[in-house]
């Protein structure tokens, strides 16, 4: 009976009538004519039976052929059953007996028409590696949606690739979560899916991961007998991709993380021909990936736009150092999420707890945004309105100080505004249509907030909280009261007219050098220049400054 198996891509050809089994695997179909491969060509003289992991195989096998090799030409084929037969029969004449006394003569394997064998594989086996995957039913299988997500909303079963600048957290991030998976404990309050992780590092040493792992579990509350699987690399990971397939087989990995993207690539992080080999590997892998990557010098991802491509979840990390307090606070940017619109933003609160210089544990707690001001201008419009009434002592403030308060008004300092603030002005006049309508169009903000008059018809933007609907509170009319006014925004409104230092130029008529020296003399004396002139005679022609206003420009 004959098999061909299709693990990851390796092809394992079986003819278990004869006893032997071509493994083919690293195949490069780059030129069709060509179709090269590594092949293994094993045969039982005990009739064992075949296993990939060679502690489960049983009986004794020999090796008859391991090299690469071509596979669809006439030319190759020959070449490769002529050194099969002449390993089997060896040579009478120079005294080699070859595998005859091993096998037997009249074994199978002996006898066996090698050259029907050696068509009969290269030719299944090219055929299988085009027809590509099986047709399956995405509806079949028990596998629910919410299993799609290792941590929900945050890493998928697929490719996620988070980046940010150097000393920025994301390691130890990767870490934290690397551990919660690996143990099946939560990840800042939200939930994981459990599985064995391995840790590929291009970065820093086995002691420095062992002290950052130790300090990781305690600050989890886990065993930190055994942490995740953890393996230094230096080779570019498409180079050893056939290694870490039979890792994961043997070891039962679940889940990976390569830190980081540039070693792992292994040459130029712009080359496109780099990045998708090794994005190629891993998806070859079949397995779930956080791979960790680094900025430019423009503070973007570093490296081919095919980087963005080929991720299926791209988040962004920046953080921000709580000076003398061993507290770091990090914010993850969505840029990508294949599924959905994805989340926006998360921000989380790390904790090194301990000696500053050296914690006892790590802890990663949620945080909310608003309370660090490097976050808060990141955060979506809606967030920002709502922090901004929860500012204020009556949750209230009006609708036409709005453009001030989020700064997104044009000035004289600031005439024109950048396209991410022409964006949000343009969202908040669609939101105060949307709240003065009543329509649903943005349904959470419309639970959050709401649009209010006071007698004088002045328009207000209120919290929907007690304070924010508080029928018995004064209103007061905003552009009279300026005292009221600062104690609804933290960052009053700029005037529209801007005013300048008040001078007055003149211009005086000087003919000839003694003059000038005459006018210099007597500016020395009295020490103004003004004077000097007139004090010679001399007419100086005045004319007022012309101040500009927001209108004007």
């Amino acid at each position: 009976m004959i098999t061909l198996t299709r693990d990851y891509d390796v092809f394992t050809y079986n003819d278990e009538g004869v006893g032997v089994v071509i493994v083919v695997k690293q195949i490069d179909a780059t030129r069709h004519y060509e179709f090269g491969a590594h092949i293994t060509i094993m045969a039982t003289s005990d009739n064992g039976v075949w296993n990939t992991l060679p502690d489960i195989r049983t009986g004794t096998w020999h090796e008859l052929y391991k090299s690469r090799s071509g596979m669809v030409t006439n030319t190759a084929r020959n070449a490769l059953k002529k050194a099969i037969v002449d390993d089997l029969l060896g040579n009478d004449k120079e005294g080699d007996p070859g595998l005859k006394n091993i096998f037997g003569l009249g074994h199978p394997v002996i006898t066996n028409d090698w050259r029907w064998t050696v068509r009969d594989a290269c030719e299944r086996i090219k055929d299988l590696y085009y027809a590509g995957e099986p047709l399956i039913n995405p509806y079949e299988g028990d596998e629910e949606e919410d299993d799609t997500w290792i941590i929900p909303n945050l890493i998928t079963k697929d490719i996620n690739v988070v980046y940010g600048q150097s000393g920025s957290g994301k390691s130890m991030f990767a870490l934290i979560a690397g551990e919660c998976i690996h143990h099946g404990v939560e990840f800042s309050g939200l939930r994981t899916i459990k599985g064995r992780v391995l840790l590929l590092d291009y970065e820093t040493t086995v002691q420095k991961i062992r002290r950052r792992l130790r300090r990781v579990d305690a600050g989890l509350g886990v065993e930190s007998d055994s942490p995740m699987l953890y393996m230094p690399a230096k080779i570019p990971l498409a180079q050893m991709l056939e290694g870490l397939q039979t890792r994961i087989i043997e070891q039962d990995i679940d889940f990976i993380i390569v830190d980081s993207l540039a070693r792992a690539v292994g040459g130029p992080i712009t080359d496109e021909v780099g990045v998708g080999a090794m994005f190629q590997a891993i998806r070859q892998l079949e397995r779930p990936c956080l791979v960790i990557h680094h900025t430019n010098r423009s503070d973007d991802y570093y490296g081919s736009p095919f980087i963005r491509a080929y991720a299926r979840s791209l988040w962004r990390l920046r953080s921000s150092k709580n000076e003398g307090i061993g507290q770091l606070s990090i914010q993850l940017e969505q840029e990508k999420e294949n599924d959905g619109p994805g989340i926006g933003n998360v921000t989380f609160l790390m904790d090194f707890v301990g000696d500053p210089a050296d914690p006892e544990q790590v802890m990663l707690s949620p945080q909310h945004p608003s309370m660090v001001p490097e976050f808060q201008g990141r955060a979506s419009l809606r967030e920002q309105l709502v922090w901004k009434l929860d500012e204020t002592p009556h949750h209230k403030i009006p609708v036409n100080w709005l453009l001030d308060v989020l700064k997104l008004r044009k000035t004289e300092i600031k005439p024109r505004l950048t396209p991410a603030e022409d964006s949000r002005a343009g969202t908040l006049r669609n939101y105060l249509w949307a709240l003065r309508n009543n329509t649903d169009k943005y349904k959470r903000l419309a639970t959050e907030v709401s649009i209010r008059k006071d007698s004088q018809g002045q328009e207000w933007l209120c919290r929907l909280s007690s304070l924010g609907q508080d029928d018995n509170w004064e209103w007061y009319e905003p552009t009279e009261d300026k005292e009221v006014q600062s104690q609804y925004d933290p960052d009053p409104p700029m005037s529209e007219t801007i005013t300048e230092p008040t001078e007055t130029p003149f211009t005086p008529i000087v003919s000839d050098v003694s003059t000038v020296s005459a006018v210099e003399g007597t500016v020395a004396s009295n020490g103004h220049l003004v004077d000097a002139v007139r004090e010679l005679g001399f007419v100086i022609h005045e004319e007022p400054v012309k101040r500009r206003t927001v209108r004007d420009i």
